[in-house]
């Protein structure tokens, strides 16, 4: 079965095709979102990132300051560009309402301020591409309703680093085939296009103290409504941004991400995250149990899996690692393997029992 689901995701991922830009003359107005706390070493790269674009679309960016305590204010202010405008979280009237869940509050503060009818949202430590504005735009001439992107995690030195690089990449292929066969629908906010009106509707709709999902419960939000949504595997739409570099700062954001699992509204994404769960489950229990019990029968049973994970991965992963242009060696694999087993089970248990993580010095309830 999880060969199958490997070889379901390669075939979407093969079978999807690049976009075009001919939908980017479709727009009278676009305004780039971005929601920073603490970036002071990354905010003004990114900005530069988003202004080099060479598009016709009259665009402005918003960035919501959400309460930092560095330099983030300084470093956007020294970039002297009329098409930014930066607001505070803390001005923002309806703040209390959201309690922990601070990003949704800045999405809507930008939402209430700006009158573009569409957004197009990045992360405050990203890099795009000159041509990422009109390919995710472009995306929109089929009639869709919201628009996510390809994300590719840069930095690859050390194992930690590199996990993450592969993980990604394997991540981004789920989200394609579960959008393309509409059997579920995921997204990454570091690259999503949408409507303002659609996402306004959307929070006065959610649950607004969850921290986290400000993301997929809106695709899940919008694919109940029958939207169309589409994900757009074009290189020019890579969104790039660094792995994390100690494995406390990776636990947190892991935590962070899985907690949203148990909140997700449709069956085939919950169905997915627990079957992955129970197969890496029994790559760690078989074989210890069948050495414990000095039973072959069960070792065998482990090591057919790990050896069925390892072929369908690098059968995927070799096509998702040309697309983003990134070196896949087989034999790497077979350790990262062993320890995305371990991390899966590792993750998705704390996550079920976590009460809270801590993230930019904040903690914060998962309930």
């Amino acid at each position: 079965m999880y060969v199958l689901l490997i070889v379901w995701y390669r075939y979407h991922w093969m079978q999807s095709d690049t976009p075009t830009s001919s939908g980017a003359s479709q727009l009278s107005s676009l305004c780039v979102v971005i929601i920073a706390r603490d970036e002071e070493d990354h905010i003004a790269t990114t900005l530069k990132s988003v202004l080099r674009n060479q598009t016709q679309i009259p665009f402005q960016i918003i960035v919501v300051d959400d309460y930092s305590t560095d330099k983030t204010i300084d470093e956007i202010s020294a970039l002297r560009d009329d098409r930014i405008t930066v607001l505070e979280l803390s001005d923002f009237e309806g703040r209390a309402q959201y309690g922990y869940a601070f990003k949704k509050a800045g999405i809507h503060y930008a939402l209430e301020y700006t009158t573009a009818e569409y957004i197009l949202m990045t992360d405050a430590d990203c890099v795009v591409g000159p041509d990422w504005i009109d390919t995710m735009v472009g995306t929109l001439a089929g009639g869709e309703d919201v628009v996510t992107g390809p994300v590719k995690l840069t930095n690859r030195k050390g194992v930690l680093r590199r996990f993450q690089q592969i993980e990604m990449m394997g991540t981004m292929a789920g989200t394609l085939a579960g959008i393309a066969s509409g059997s579920y629908h995921s997204a990454n906010a570091a690259n999503l296009l949408f409507r303002r009106d659609d996402y306004l509707r959307f929070l006065s709709s959610t649950e607004k103290h969850l921290a986290t999902g400000d993301d997929v419960f809106f695709v899940q939000y919008m694919a109940d409504l029958e939207a169309k949504i589409a994900f757009c595997k074009s290189k020019e739409a890579i969104v790039e941004t660094a792995t994390l570099a100690n494995f406390s700062d990776f636990y947190q954001q892991r935590v962070r991400w899985a907690s949203k699992t148990t909140a997700y509204s449709t069956f085939g994404l919950t169905g997915l995250m627990a079957f992955v769960f129970l197969f890496h489950l029994l790559m760690i229990v078989l074989p210890i149990y069948g050495m414990l019990s000095w039973q072959m029968l069960f070792i065998a049973l482990g090591l057919t899996l790990y050896i069925s994970k390892i072929l369908a991965d690098y059968y995927l992963l070799r096509e998702t690692a040309s697309f983003f242009s990134v070196g896949l060696s087989f034999f790497s694999l077979i350790a990262m393997v062993i320890l995305h087993a371990v991390y899966v089970v590792c993750i998705g248990t704390v996550s079920l029992i976590a009460q809270q993580y801590q993230w930019k010095g904040r903690k914060i309830s998962t309930r």
